[in-house]
């Protein structure tokens, strides 16, 4: 649990340093979702979602999956 909360901050200090990578905020979802914050992991991949960053390309069928999984969870 220690080493997900630290890669949680360490997400955050990133997402600061590069606020359009997509990649991070999936990351840090993962990490909060691991963590058991889902409705923290929720609002990433909300924001991933919605197309905000172009850089995303896309999201995998697999990475939909989590997000659909999230939202049932944080009901």
């Amino acid at each position: 649990v220690l080493l997900l909360t630290q890669a949680s901050k360490l997400y955050n200090e990133a997402i600061k340093l590069a606020p359009d990578s997509a990649v991070l905020y999936i990351n840090r979802a993962m990490a909060r979702l691991a963590n058991n914050v889902a409705p923290e992991a929720l609002k990433d991949a909300a924001y991933v979602r919605q197309g905000y960053y172009a850089l995303a390309g896309g999201l995998s069928a697999s990475w939909l999956g989590v997000y659909v999984q999230l939202q049932a969870m944080s009901c």
